[in-house]
């Protein structure tokens, strides 16, 4: 057997124990904030409708300045008293595209997973396009299999996966000098996640500038733009609003910090150092690639845990492929590099108990089962961080309690018991205190089921 053969049936064993590692272990649950808003979009667009009237509102014959109190998390406010979905559609899209091939049970969540498979192939091929050797390319594949975070949104229903996926296919495409096909790639990737838009300038640098790469994206851009439109009112809003940065770069040393421990300092910073190494004929990629991210992210406001860095995952495999290009003829270094950090990515692997996220998501839709066995069929039910995974398991509207006040409540009772309806609150213990829940929502509220640390109230007077 040639070493070529060994390196493909390597990458390809690799590529397939990965897939079914993550397959054992994906979560079937999408009830946290983004999960719950990525499925309730995914269902939403499969139903053919953008936009969700408001019930609670033609129930109690409010008027709309109570909009928000029932918009649940995922969701931003829509005209005339409805909501739309806050995410970009794209991941959404792959989700309503798989449900429609295997049903809504199960096959949603493979999204995330067979990109995460696609990713590790994307990867060797990208590697080989740069001119690095099969087995090289194959160390590249496992480095990126091993990084904790890759692995951890791999598992969920997150967009992140997806987004690398199309970023690398894009940067694929490109190098294989096939401006167009690169383009529409661009464009999937903007749609899964608008701030890849930022891989335009690493695309002009491995085409060269073509700009037949247009051809390709602005269909699929313009395409955004009248979506953008009907959802939100302007071409050029998407359902995060406004952005908030900060010129300080307060994210930039939590990203740093966190990219050396998690991938050690031969990848970061030291995968930067390919812009110095004169051998490298695209030298001037990976850098920018890289870096176009990490200034954008750095910038960011939200970075005080290690899995923010999944907002870089589109870029980390520029810094990858950089410290394996410095190592070209040198095998041993380079083995000893792959080696290094893959112990060091997969010992992470059990301090962050990344295949053990399922017992963390799975709270969700079984605190809303357990909750729904209480609640009469006229509950006005208080929530928070459960609104979306209310909306996803039981299509039930609910109050956010971090929207009201003890005036607003007093109003909203009033309004409540004219519709003859029986307020309950299904709260975990980790989202507001005793105290602070029952200054804004005062009453009597008494402990009716439990699941976990959430908990299901009843007001009683």
């Amino acid at each position: 057997m040639t070493k070529r053969a060994a390196a493909w049936i390597a990458i390809a064993l690799i590529a397939a124990g990965y897939a079914t590692l993550i397959l054992r272990n994906v979560s079937f649950a999408a009830g946290g904030p983004d999960e719950s808003g990525y499925m309730n979009e995914a269902r939403l667009l499969g139903s053919g409708r953008v936009r969700i009237p408001i019930a609670p509102l033609r129930t109690m014959r409010l008027d709309r300045s109570f909009a928000d109190v029932f918009n649940p998390l995922g969701f931003v406010p829509g005209p005339r008293g409805t909501i739309v979905p806050a995410y970009p559609a794209g991941y959404p899209i792959h989700m309503t595209i798989a449900a429609a091939i295997g049903g809504w049970d199960r096959a949603p969540f493979f999204v995330a997973p067979l990109a995460a498979f696609g990713s590790i192939v994307l990867m060797f091929f990208v590697a080989r396009r740069l001119g690095l050797s099969e087995w090289y390319a194959v160390g590249a594949a496992m480095i990126l299999a091993a990084f904790p975070t890759f692995a951890l949104q791999s598992l969920q229903v997150m967009s992140d996966v997806p987004a690398t996926f199309w970023a690398l296919l894009t940067i694929w495409l490109a190098l294989r000098r096939n401006p167009i096909a690169a383009g529409v790639a661009f464009g999937v990737a903007v749609w899964v996640r608008p701030t890849n838009i930022l891989l335009a300038i690493p695309l002009a640098i491995a085409l060269r500038f073509d700009w037949r790469a247009l051809l390709g994206a602005l269909p699929l851009g313009a395409l955004l733009l009248i979506f953008n439109a009907a959802m939100y009112g302007s071409p050029f809003t998407t359902g995060y609003g406004s952005v908030s940065l900060s010129l300080l770069a307060p994210c930039l040393g939590e990203h740093t910090i966190w990219l050396a421990k998690l991938l050690t300092p031969l990848i970061f910073p030291g995968g930067l150092l390919v812009m110095f190494d004169r051998r490298a004929e695209n030298r001037a990629l990976l850098p920018v690639w890289f870096a176009v991210f990490l200034i954008f992210y750095s910038l960011w406001t939200v970075c005080d845990a290690w899995w923010y860095t999944r907002f870089l995952l589109p870029a980390i495999p520029a810094l990858i492929l950089g410290t394996l290009m410095l190592t070209r003829g040198r095998p041993k270094i380079a083995f000893a590099v792959v080696l290094i950090v893959v112990v060091v990515c997969a010992r992470q692997w059990e301090t962050f108990h990344i295949l053990r996220i399922d017992d963390d998501q799975v709270i969700y839709p079984r605190s809303i089962a357990a909750a729904e066995k209480v609640l009469p069929r006229n509950a006005l039910v208080v929530s928070g961080l459960l609104s979306g995974a209310f909306m996803n398991y039981s299509g039930r509207f609910t109050a956010r309690w971090d929207r009201l006040d003890a005036d607003r409540f007093q109003l909203l009772r009033a309004y409540a018991g004219g519709a003859n309806l029986k307020w309950y609150a299904v709260l975990s213990e980790v989202e507001v205190s005793q105290e602070e829940f029952r200054r804004r929502l005062p009453g009597k509220w008494t402990e009716v089921a439990r699941y976990r640390n959430v908990v299901v109230y009843r007001l009683d007077s």
